[in-house]
């Protein structure tokens, strides 16, 4: 059984019985939108899409014209088709019972006939076409200047037009031949634009359309449109969350400048340690060479044994390898400061402050006792910017619900001639204006903004607990910091001190040793006592200096 089956009502409409679905196909492949449309009242008082349906899903039916695109339609879906009459000719069916026993020749004899491409057989209400088989499957390009087709005859579209272009494909189907329409272009006439009218109007049945023509051929329009938005929820959150929004920006860059001057503080000390570690292992190389050299001529005496000159050159060595390292330290420390300064590498830089001067800067035993203001602190600030930017989103949740409501006014002037003559000065021109409110209400969201209010109301209470959380932790962190601080001053001043006796105990055994009250072991035993202090003495000096920015920081100094 066919999918479609298709009956000729009279000779504009046909009428096509199928399933649902197929009508549905049908629908959507015979719709068109029409150009223009937002000039044309009925779309813009929203009484008509649009659009042009020409397959009725109510009657059935669709023009007689579109018939080989109904069959072009079958045939790339798979739907198979039956006609229901012999009414078709030629491209579709034809309505001659033709004995296969019978030649051409005889089924033509005493026919006019014209010869060409396609030969062509004419008698009384007959027409007749021989087709070569060399031209199935192929693109022909036809020109066509009729003056009056025969009745029913549904090949070509546009009968009677002065001259058309058409690609034409001719193919056989079992024992049929078909035509397929593949372009068409009528070249001489240009219609004017086509609108679908009641049938009734002209005596026709309920439910059919009419195709009438209206207007000159040239038109012009000018519309100007103005909006005026009067009132929307959203808009009003969206103004009042810009200063929130500001806001967080400006934090954003307070924390990173506030990490920036962290990174450049600390740097800026390494320097300094590095350059005093230097200065500390050059000194102390310079002492034990002079001591070395001593004790060899001492030795080369027979004065002493040759353990001392070993015990000075393993020392000797130990500090020329510390010293080398410090060095490149040195310079290392040098580049990562001049990477956050956004110097080149290869300039020079000279630092105003000596390690000295860095340590007067560093003790501040007052800082200790200043008070804490948690609200003043970035990390505080942006918590709570972030909390009022969940409130925001719930308030923007809730007047979703809202009307919006917009005031528009237009103006337009369209003008019409058969030619094109826009700017002759005796051209008419009709204008149109319009003011009016526009209001839309939420009717119903498939509950989706109840569930993105109850979304926005658990950020709140995460943002919440964030900010409190943040709060304690600032809380404990200055508590440390600052217990971290009293102990880096007290253990620099306590360091400083041992370092001077280091020192004293390092020159009374060098002095010691070299009169030969002391040996070569007892020495070393101070020299590197010496040393050891001295290291702690610019770790303490280095912590001191981290401890102190770190408080200046969390107290907003």
């Amino acid at each position: 059984m066919a999918d479609l089956k298709i009956q000729k009502v009279n000779e504009v409409y046909l009428q096509i019985q199928t399933e649902p679905h197929i009508e549905y196909e049908l629908r959507d492949r015979f719709t068109f939108e029409v150009p223009n449309k937002k000039f044309m009242p009925q779309y813009r008082s929203k009484y008509w899409d649009g659009f042009v349906h020409l397959f009725n899903m109510k009657t059935k039916r669709i023009y007689v014209g579109l018939l080989d695109k109904i069959i072009a339609f079958c045939e790339r879906a798979g739907y198979t088709y039956k006609f229901l009459n012999n009414k078709f000719i030629f491209s579709q069916t034809t309505d001659l019972k033709i004995d296969q026993s019978k030649s051409i020749d005889s089924l033509t004899k005493d026919i006019d006939k014209q010869k060409g491409m396609i030969t062509s057989y004419f008698k009384k209400d007959k027409l007749l076409f021989e087709i070569d088989k060399n031209i199935l499957e192929k693109d022909l390009l036809m020109v066509t200047r009729f003056v009056q087709f025969p009745a029913n005859y549904q090949a070509y579209q546009n009968a009677g037009s002065k001259t058309s272009e058409q690609l034409i494909h001719f193919i056989k189907k079992g024992d049929r031949i078909l035509l397929l329409e593949k372009s068409y272009i009528n070249i001489a006439n240009i219609k004017d634009p086509i609108s679908l009218i009641p049938a009734e109007f002209f005596g026709g049945e309920k439910g059919e359309f009419a195709e009438v023509s209206f207007g000159t051929k040239q038109s012009v329009s000018g519309e100007l449109i103005l909006n005026q938005l009067l009132f929307d929820g959203s808009y009003i959150v969206g103004l009042q969350s810009i200063k929130l929004f500001l806001d967080i920006a400006d934090q954003t860059k307070i924390k990173t400048d506030i990490e920036v001057r962290r990174q450049v503080a600390n740097a800026y000390g390494n320097v300094l340690i590095s350059q005093e570690r230097v200065k500390i292992l050059e000194n102390n190389y310079n002492n034990i060479i002079k001591t070395l050299d001593e004790t060899k001529a001492i030795y080369e005496n027979g004065l002493i044994e040759s353990e001392s000159v070993d015990q000075l050159t393993i020392t000797s060595s130990s500090i020329k390898n510390s010293l080398e390292y410090a060095i490149k330290f040195e310079n290392l420390s040098e580049k990562i400061l001049k990477l956050l300064l956004g110097i080149e590498l290869d300039d020079n830089m000279v630092l105003n402050d000596d390690i000295e001067s860095i340590i007067v800067k560093s003790i501040d035993p007052e800082l200790v006792n200043t008070d804490f203001n948690v609200e003043e602190n970035i990390d505080y600030k942006i918590a709570l910017n972030a909390k009022k930017g969940s409130e925001t989103l719930l308030r923007l949740e809730k007047v979703k619900a809202l009307p919006r409501i917009s005031a528009f006014l237009s103006g337009a002037y369209n003008g019409y001639n058969e030619s094109f003559k826009i700017t002759d000065p005796k051209q008419n021109w009709y204008g149109s204006s319009q003011l009016g409110l526009n209001m839309s209400f939420p009717v119903f969201s498939s509950f989706q903004r109840r569930a993105s209010t109850q979304r926005a109301k658990i950020e709140i209470e995460k943002s919440e607990n964030i900010l409190n959380e943040t709060k304690k932790n600032l809380n404990l962190e200055v508590e440390k910091t600052r217990s971290d601080y009293n102990y880096a001053i007290n253990n620099f001043n306590s360091i400083k001190q041992n370092v001077i006796l280091a020192e004293s105990i390092e020159k009374k055994n060098e002095i010691k040793f070299k009169e030969g009250i002391a040996s070569s072991f007892e020495l070393r035993q101070a020299q590197n006592q010496l040393y050891s202090i001295q290291n702690e003495y610019l770790e303490a000096t280095l912590k001191l200096i981290e401890n102190k920015i770190n408080l200046e920081i969390l107290l907003n100094k």
